[in-house]
């Protein structure tokens, strides 16, 4: 219901919600912060016309095939310097506890949707 209200809004674009996979004692960072945007508008093909003014969209990157990939090892010295500028964790929480977030496949994933022109933004293209 809070998500066909925020649909007909002309207020509010989206929702910003705690995850309820946290306990609430780890909820000291953003990593427990979850956002949702429905789109407004319906079309046969393409991004909602809406959310792309507020929102930099790209094409469609297949999680699974970046996570074999080793994405970040492919950056050239630059892109890496230029990636890593950004203000990034330093740190991801899961399943698995407190690890390092280089060389993630979540930060691996950043990187290619930050240097769509790179040669390794084909792993989204189909085969």
């Amino acid at each position: 219901m809070l998500m066909a209200w925020v649909r007909r809004s002309r207020s509010f674009d989206g929702i910003r919600y705690f995850s309820t996979r946290e306990r609430p004692g780890n909820n000291t960072n953003d990593y427990a912060i979850d956002y949702a945007f429905p789109v407004k508008t319906s079309a046969s093909t393409g991004h909602c016309q809406v959310l792309r003014r507020l929102f930099l969209c790209t094409l469609p990157v297949p999680f699974a095939r970046v996570a074999g990939a080793d994405v970040s090892r492919m950056l050239s010295a630059e892109h890496f310097a230029l990636a890593e500028s950004k203000r990034r964790p330093c740190m991801i929480v899961d399943h698995n506890g407190m690890r390092l977030y280089y060389g993630t496949t979540y930060c691996d994933m950043e990187y290619v949707l930050h240097f769509p022109s790179l040669p390794i933004f084909t792993l989204a293209r189909p085969d």
